[in-house]
């Protein structure tokens, strides 16, 4: 064995007389222990709950491993404290995890979308989180902290809570109760960003410790400051720009409508309508005939156009023709008709898109500032604008002193009075028409002119080098490697304009959205003109401030009196969305100065998304612009999290909840309590109340963070990513989170056994040199080697999360249990040489273990390194701990103590499969005919012994069974050994069979039971999905015991026939 000590040899050498007072001292302490601990009892009368003393931001009092809230893994009570002990200590730094001290460069290296304040985080949000916090602690060296950002969401979820501040308060939001309602939002707001903080405590993800004193959030005055700063940058620059559109108006409102507030009606003619803001009863449906004189006609020749709308004849700009009506080919030539209401003369305009010959008279009027289809006309034929409403729907001056002021709808019954007095009428006919109504109001909505301002995205950088660059040079990692090419797609939409969503020419403004901040832009109105066009962008400047916007409106109209008003639209939060990385970057720094942030820009090392969502692609080009870098190195797309019907997880659909209910437990009345917090009609309430009965009818049981944790993360795979397994994970039931909180049980009552095996007072010293090579059994060799390669199995395998859990299971089920137990014997029958390396070694073992479990399980991962370490020095965390093992060193004695564990495991399989366990009778023979192999058996008998004595009695080892009948034995050959179990007189044989029998019977019936349910009546309508998921795990159990129990019964009757 060269160096190492023969644990054979050294069992013989210690005296049969050992110290009996000693080993009664040891257990007169234990009974003691045993008898001090809190007596469980009946489980119905037994609270688990702990009352924990430690004071908030404080190291966690840990209790004894024997109070009975710590006997055993309960989630609520291991999670205690630990997330505001790492927050107050500042852990979540880049020096926590790299021992880095000076890193404010740049102190995040790992960036999410921010986070949307739209109600709680669901399992989505969860999932990216989660990887975001697992790359941070990971096992690189060069972790950096995580940020965490707040996005107010915009125009989204206004409508949302529009719908909300309807039925909570009776209002509607107006200019006249904006403040009220603006205070109702940010009330929402705040509570929700508190709600979303607790639930990322929740969770152990690691966030900055200004998450509240100063959090990354679209609202925060610096957050505005700097989108300001890059808005200005980027219109100096020439990428910005003024558009005219149409918008939805509510006249009643005095604001703009959003597409989810509208509702359609249709009439087949004459209706009255009762239309908010008026007393009588409006009358739609009516189409008038109306005289538009020729101007200068020798024969008084009049064009008869159709109109429903008569009051907007006053904004009408021109009178469109057919180029190929014979009817009118005398008027093609620089002829102009007359406005009923103004006598304005009117262009005569030749037109094939808007014009039907068929169609009534064949000449319609153009009022582009009040129809869509007009706008666009009048786009084409390039003609003026007029603007008749104010924004409350009274006439403005351009209808005329004798007209200003009156309501729309009211000078629409005054013109039809008017137009009859003079003759301009023709008649009326019934008209079939669809209206659009305000959901919320009731008001008839009309279109409205409106300018925006838009972004070029096109022209931020060339695109076709881009994805040139990303093809060829790899300028951007983009895991999995198969999203690549979706990427360059979405790209190449952008620049041929494939996709409508994606063109070229981004709208980065909003009237309708009220949440957000200003756009910076500002309307110089110049005293010397009372008609100041606000469509034209030369009458407007881009600041980024009012007193810049006075310097720069000076330098455009120098010796002009004006004055200057801030656009009333608002940023949109898709724009400031796109900026999130570079203003992420710029958030710590000192300077204000925006070119000196853009020169200093760093990259981010990853970028962490769903494969739902690409709205980060303008980022890129933006960045590229700016600064001329990547806004990060690496684009990681994250599965969907969908509902076992593959649809995306949405409090609209009622199949997603708060996932803290699935880490604290909750029952359905408070699961159905929370959906009235958040931002859902009452009409989406109840779809989640239902659905809520159905899937969860006995609440959700308590599983932990880290648990929930290990689920999602269970399914992450970047590296062999199959496009049909890995896109989705499909949430079926919480019945595999149940799963995940047992292995994590199991792994704490491990490792609790590991450090109780260490002794109350043994301090491993970090100072020491490494564990001596010649004090380390073999069996220490194997364990550290083993943990080595676990570690580093883990180091190439972070893109791998599946298949890195999957190892760590094996590990803890194979290795560590097969440790544990030797550790047990040599422990309790080695001497004091040998029981303080394997103390050293067990410390080591669980040290590197748990720094592997960190990045996925953390707060169990903290609570068992505590009661490792046994250190209540405040600054000791395994954030800072570092791995110790040096198994790299032992792979040769590793393979060779292999053969051992492969043997021991391999016998304890077969006693196991034939009901041989701690049977008094039970014998064993193991031989071999290699000869290192046999020799490797007489070194390594005491441990084989040890492992096995549980089982049966005697163990014989290389020796010969020949006074024993072969046919008396179970014989099994296991790659060079032969494994012989004594059958006769250890079991009777016909009882086993009878018993496995009617086992069988048992188990048959189960099955069928079961089944029988599966087939019933209204099964797949009125079960839930968690139900049916456990009766096909029933389903799947049963089958599997029914085909080992056949096995076993077949090899019971062969033997019985052989005896």
């Amino acid at each position: 064995m060269g160096s190492d000590i023969n644990v054979q040899s050294e069992l013989k050498r210690k005296s049969n007389k050992k110290d009996k007072k000693a080993k009664k001292d040891k257990k007169d302490k234990k009974d003691k222990q045993i008898k001090n601990a809190p007596k469980a009892k009946q489980l119905n009368n037994v609270s688990f709950d702990y009352d924990d003393p430690t004071v908030p931001g404080m190291k966690k009092i840990l209790p004894d491993f024997n109070h009975l809230s710590f006997k055993s893994y309960i989630s609520k009570n291991v999670e205690l404290s630990w997330f505001s002990w790492w927050l107050k200590n500042n852990f979540f730094s880049s020096s926590a995890n790299n021992g880095n001290d000076n890193d404010n460069d740049n102190l995040s290296s790992i960036l999410v979308n921010p986070l949307k304040t739209t109600s709680f985080l669901h399992l989505g949000n969860a999932l990216n989180l989660i990887i975001q916090d697992f790359f941070y602690k990971s096992l690189e060296p060069d972790s950096k902290l995580p940020i965490v950002g707040f996005n107010h969401s915009g125009i989204d979820i206004q409508n949302v809570i529009e719908q909300k501040y309807y039925e909570n308060e009776k209002l509607i939001k107006n200019n006249q109760n904006s403040s009220q309602f603006n205070d109702f939002f940010i009330t929402w707001y705040n509570s929700n960003k508190s709600r979303i903080a607790s639930q990322l405590f929740d969770l152990g993800i690691s966030i900055n410790n200004n998450l509240k004193e100063n959090p990354i959030e679209f609202l925060n005055p610096k957050y505005i400051n700097l989108v300001n700063n890059l808005f200005v940058k980027l219109y100096e620059k020439g990428l910005i720009y003024k558009k005219s559109d149409m918008i939805n108006w509510s006249y009643y409102l005095n604001d703009s409508t959003s597409e989810s507030h509208i509702k359609y009606i249709n009439i087949k003619g004459r209706t009255l309508m009762d239309v908010p803001g008026y007393d009588t009863p409006i009358e739609f449906g009516i189409i008038n005939y109306i005289v538009y004189p020729i101007f200068n006609s020798p024969t008084n020749e009049k064009l008869i156009i159709a109109t429903t709308k008569p009051e907007t004849i006053f904004a009408d700009v021109a009178v469109l023709i057919h180029p190929d009506d014979d009817r009118y080919k005398h008027l093609q030539q620089n002829q102009f008709a007359i406005n009923p209401l103004t006598d304005e003369k009117l262009p005569i305009i030749l037109d094939t898109e808007m014009v039907d010959i068929s169609f009534g008279t064949g000449a319609v009027r153009l009022a582009p500032s009040n129809n869509i289809k007009d706008y666009k006309i009048s786009k084409l034929h390039n003609v003026k604008f007029v603007q008749i409403f104010n924004r409350d729907g009274t006439l403005n001056e351009n209808c005329g002193q004798n007209w200003k002021g009156m309501k729309r709808l009211d000078a629409r019954t005054k013109i039809i009075e008017f137009l009859k007095e003079n003759n301009s009428l023709i008649k009326q006919e019934d008209n079939p028409m669809r209206i659009q109504i305000c959901s919320r109001t009731n008001d008839v909505i009309e279109k409205r002119l409106h300018s925006f301002w838009y972004l070029k995205t096109k022209d931020l950088v060339s695109i076709s080098k881009l994805i040139d660059e990303i093809n060829n040079n790899n300028s951007l990692l983009i895991t999995p490697l198969l999203y690549k090419r979706e990427l360059v797609n979405k790209l190449s939409e952008i620049e041929n304009n494939i996709d409508p969503s994606n063109n070229s020419d981004l709208c980065i403004t909003s009237h309708y959205n009220s949440w957000g901040h200003q756009s910076p832009t500002y309307l110089v109105k110049l005293k010397a003109d009372n008609n100041v066009d606000s469509n034209d962008e030369n009458n407007w400047v881009v600041a980024n401030s009012f007193d810049e916007a006075i310097l720069k409106a000076k330098s455009r109209f120098p010796n002009q009196a004006f004055d200057i008003v801030q656009d009333e639209d608002i940023v949109e939060s898709w724009f400031s969305l796109n900026l999130y990385s570079l203003i992420s970057n710029f958030w710590h720094k000192s300077s204000n100065d925006i070119n000196n942030l853009i020169s200093e820009f760093k990259s981010f090392s990853r970028f962490i998304t769903s494969n739902s969502d690409w709205s980060f692609i303008p980022s890129i080009l933006i960045s590229l612009n700016l600064t001329g870098k990547m806004p990060f190195d690496e684009l990681i797309i994250t599965p969907v999290v969908s509902d076992y019907n593959k649809r995306k997880l949405s409090k609209k659909l009622g199949n997603n909840f708060n996932y803290v209910n699935i880490i604290k437990g909750s029952s359905l009345s408070k699961l159905k309590e929370e959906l009235k917090t958040i931002t859902l009609s009452n009409t989406d309430v109840t779809k989640n109340e239902k659905s809520y009965e159905k899937s969860y009818p006995n609440g959700v049981s308590e599983n932990g963070s880290d648990a929930l944790r290990l689920y999602l993360l269970s399914y992450v795979n970047f590296n062999d990513f199959n496009e049909k397994d890995d896109k989705e994970i499909v949430f079926k039931s919480l019945i595999a989170v149940e799963t995940e909180n047992r292995f994590i049980s199991k792994l704490y009552q491990a490792i609790k056994k590991s450090i109780l095996n260490l002794g109350e007072n043994f301090k491993y010293s970090f100072d020491s040199t490494d564990i001596e090579d010649k004090g380390l059994t073999l069996a220490e060799k194997w364990m550290l080697s083993k943990l080595n390669e676990l570690v580093n199995y883990c180091r190439a395998n972070l893109y791998n999360i599946k298949n890195m859990i999957l190892k760590i299971k094996d590990f803890l089920n194979s290795e560590f249990e097969f440790f544990l137990n030797l550790t047990n014997y040599l422990l309790r029958d080695s001497s004091d040489y040998i029981i303080e390396s394997v103390r050293k070694t067990t410390f080591v073992v669980l040290n590197d273990f748990l720094k592997v479990l960190f990045p996925l399980i953390p707060i169990v991962s903290e609570e068992l390194f505590q009661r490792l370490i046994n250190d209540n020095t405040d600054g000791v965390t395994i954030f800072k701990a570092k791995f110790i093992g040096k198994g790299e060193k032992y792979q040769k004695e590793a393979i060779k103590f292999s053969k051992i564990v492969d043997l021991v495991l391999e016998s304890k399989k077969i006693l196991s499969h034939f009901n041989i366990n701690n049977n008094k009778t039970g014998v064993i023979y193991i031989n071999s005919s290699n000869e290192e192999t046999s020799d490797l058996l007489v070194q390594e008998k005491s441990i084989i012994e040890s492992v096995l004595s549980k089982n049966v009695s005697k163990i014989f080892i290389n020796e010969s069974s020949s006074d024993i009948i072969d046919n008396h034995f179970i014989i099994k050959n296991f790659k060079d050994y032969e494994i012989k179990c004594l059958i006769k007189g250890v079991i009777e044989v016909e009882k086993e069979i009878n018993k496995n029998e009617k086992k069988l019977a048992k188990v048959a019936k189960q099955k069928e039971a079961v089944e029988k349910l599966i087939n019933g009546k209204d099964y797949e309508t009125k079960v839930s999905e968690e139900l049916k998921q456990r009766n096909r795990n029933k389903i799947s159990g049963f089958e599997l015991k029914i085909s080992k129990i056949n096995e076993l019964i077949s090899e019971l009757k062969l033997h019985s026939e052989k005896i």
